[in-house]
């Protein structure tokens, strides 16, 4: 942990009380700011740098005197300030550049990999292996020249933290998408594998690797379901990518292919989805909050086995 040392005012212990500000941490770093009081306009940019924290999701830990409006006080608190933006703005540059910092990769790791196009695999949405954008959303499309079975993974390259569960794999006719959250600023590393669904080795092989440079982060991610084998085999989801873990009716649409049923389970309750023609999917299924969804399918033969698609956890 990190702190920034400024120096003591002349305040009573009565009249210091600590208080943490923002979300559960996500980077090792705390700071130590300045006494603050809101009637008071002059510490005004400090609430300014107090938002920016927050909006990076780096929590600060505030003293807070009871009242520092005094006349005595208020050019030791003002010069205390000053000093706190000084600090902080050295803290943060550091910490940013950091994470901001592109990472060094092995000569040929960008890009496609020999299997590539021995798999009948092309570039659509992202030719380039280099992906900047100030959004944290992405979306990342292949063509398929074969029937293909896919996977991939997400990590944060100043962490090497696996952030696969907020990255999701479809597939719709022969285009594979990868829908991509990306939690903070900073690199990632997009791992693509694949395997032609001919061949029954359990290993997919890396056929393309990208590098996401994300630089704002300003929409909240929330993780995808967990998607199993059977899934990546030609499955296409229309809604529901996410849900709010509430109350409530949410409405499936999913492409399931060779399904002869296909049902949603919200705990050990099953709602069964109709075929709207075109191996298309749908239905609206009741949400009880803090549940286990899964989205489910019989190929035939014993009615009364399903396999897992998906499955969401509230």
């Amino acid at each position: 942990m990190v702190k920034v040392c400024l120096p003591e005012l002349s305040l009573s212990k009565q009249e210091v009380v600590n208080i943490l500000v923002g979300s559960a941490p996500v980077d090792p770093l705390y700071c130590i700011l300045p006494p603050i009081n809101d009637k008071n306009p002059g510490l005004s940019h400090c609430f300014h740098w107090l938002s920016y924290f927050n909006s990076l999701k780096i929590p600060c830990l505030l003293t807070s005197p009871v009242d520092v409006c005094s006349s005595r006080r208020l050019p030791a608190v003002l010069a205390c300030a000053i000093q706190c933006l000084i600090f902080c703005t050295r803290l943060l540059a550091v910490c940013l550049s950091v994470r901001m910092s592109k990472p060094e990769l092995p000569r040929g790791y960008l890009g496609a990999q020999p299997k590539f196009s021995e798999f009948k695999l092309s570039t659509l949405s992202h030719n380039e292996p280099e992906i900047t954008t100030d959004s944290n959303e992405v979306e990342v499309k292949f063509r398929m020249g074969q029937p293909v079975k896919v996977t991939g993974n997400l990590i944060e390259t100043s962490t090497t933290k696996d952030y696969s569960n907020l990255l999701f794999t479809q597939t719709q006719g022969d285009v594979v998408s990868y829908i991509i959250q990306l939690p903070n600023p900073g690199f990632y590393k997009l791992q693509i594998y694949a395997l032609p669904v001919s061949d029954d080795s359990k290993t997919l092989p890396g056929v393309f690797n990208y590098l996401i440079n994300c630089t704002r982060a300003p929409k909240p991610v929330q993780p995808f379901p967990k998607q199993y084998a059977q899934w990546k085999e030609g499955c296409y989801l229309y809604e529901p990518l996410t849900i709010p873990n509430a109350d409530g009716t949410v409405n499936f649409k999913a492409v399931v292919p060779k399904g002869k049923q296909v049902a949603v389970t919200v705990n050990d309750t099953w709602t069964q989805l109709k075929n709207a023609g075109s191996d298309v999917w749908e239905g609206a299924v009741k949400i009880v909050k803090n549940s286990r969804v899964t989205l489910n399918v019989n190929y035939g033969g014993d009615e009364s086995k399903y396999s897992t698609l998906l499955e969401y956890n509230l």
